[in-house]
């Protein structure tokens, strides 16, 4: 559904406009309300690529995404150290 992914990526965190986030998803919940190709869409959505953040850098941390499963996971140090316990 064209737009879905655009709106939805909308949805992140962000310290210099609080409010981007709430306003995208309060257009993601507008757009599936009542239209289930949108809702078929985004049950469709895969994870792609974990979001690079200063934050967890500035932690000696990351995110890293499990191609097998879909899921995140937070790690530690050096790309292959495992997950946090």
């Amino acid at each position: 559904m064209p737009g879905t992914d655009a709106r939805a990526g909308g949805a992140q965190v962000d310290d210099q406009s609080p409010w981007v986030r709430e306003w995208a998803l309060w257009g993601v919940r507008n757009m599936c309300e009542g239209n289930a190709a949108v809702q078929a869409a985004i049950a469709e959505l895969q994870p792609r690529a974990p979001v690079a953040s200063p934050e967890l850098d500035a932690l000696n941390m990351r995110v890293e995404l499990d191609q097998a499963t879909g899921k995140f996971s937070l790690v530690r140090g050096q790309a292959g150290a495992g997950p946090v316990d």
